[in-house]
């Protein structure tokens, strides 16, 4: 018992001591909050049922195993389906048990079961739409829509070409370039390389993690928001001098606006 006391509280460890996301507590709610329902549904079933001390080590061991879910969730949004995929399982058990406690009286059992799929619903998206409604966003064009790049892009058809990990995906099957990578394209080794080759440092020459990944092309929208990718980097790393329109002397722009949106740079490697 001691032993799952502590595989349980191992988990919440887990669970609470995640980094923070960069969505703010309504992301976090959002993403998290099927599965922390989850958790807590399986903690009340284990209290519940303790006069059977099998049935109450077999709740506890599924909440241990839910809360540990949304720790690894809270580190890496890849895990994001496991306490998700939880709490759908625990749906159905969830209105059985509320038939069966409420027999004698109908009305009360339907009240019930329609307000466990309005907490399953509405509850982890309610923060964010509070969240709106308090502070809604200037509406604005779409500054990075790629829908009509494969245009911007036909010179880098065949070549790597260094971009935001995001648009990996859409640009790989609008236009025929190769991307340096994300996690849908060669894994975490090619999404850190992007990564790196965005936040090194540059100078009058490529830097090596820059080289690294073989580009011959950059690929940069610039939007208002600051992205993850250049958030917390040196000034004179490549993507805020991208940001300020201020390309290194080895990029030269061969597509795109001066303004907001995407920008298409060849890379010029110096003569030697």
């Amino acid at each position: 018992m001691r032993r799952m006391v502590a595989a349980v509280t191992v988990a919440v460890v887990l669970a609470t001591s995640a980094p923070t996301s960069a969505a703010g507590f309504s992301g976090i709610v959002g993403i998290l909050g099927p599965g922390m329902l989850a958790a807590a549904y399986a903690l009340f079933r284990a209290f519940s049922d303790r006069a059977d001390r099998r049935i109450f080590v077999a709740w506890l061991m599924l909440a241990a195993s839910i809360l540990l879910a949304v720790g690894l969730t809270q580190r890496m949004l890849i895990f994001q389906q496991i306490p998700a995929g939880f709490a759908a399982a625990l749906v159905p058990i969830g209105l059985t048990q509320i038939t069966l406690t409420n027999l004698a009286n109908p009305v009360r059992a339907a009240s019930l079961r329609i307000g466990l799929f309005a907490v399953l619903v509405f509850g982890p998206y309610m923060p964010a739409v509070i969240k709106a409604e308090l502070h809604p966003k200037k509406p604005h064009q779409a500054l990075c829509s790629t829908g009509g790049i494969s245009k911007l892009l036909a010179p880098a058809a065949g070549k790597i070409v260094l971009s935001n990990v995001n648009y990996v995906p859409q640009l790989l099957y609008r236009t025929q370039i190769i991307a340096v990578g994300s996690l849908f394209q060669h894994g975490i080794s090619a999404y850190l390389r992007d990564r790196t080759a965005w936040r090194s440092p540059v100078g009058a020459t490529p830097p090596p993690a820059f080289q690294w990944t073989g580009a011959q092309f950059v690929l940069f929208c610039n939007t208002t928001e600051l992205n993850y990718l250049g958030k917390a980097t040196r000034a004179n790393a490549l993507w805020p001098r991208l940001a300020q329109n201020h390309p290194p002397i080895w990029l030269r722009q061969i597509g795109g606006t001066t303004g907001q949106g995407f920008r298409l740079y060849r890379v010029i490697l110096p003569s030697k």
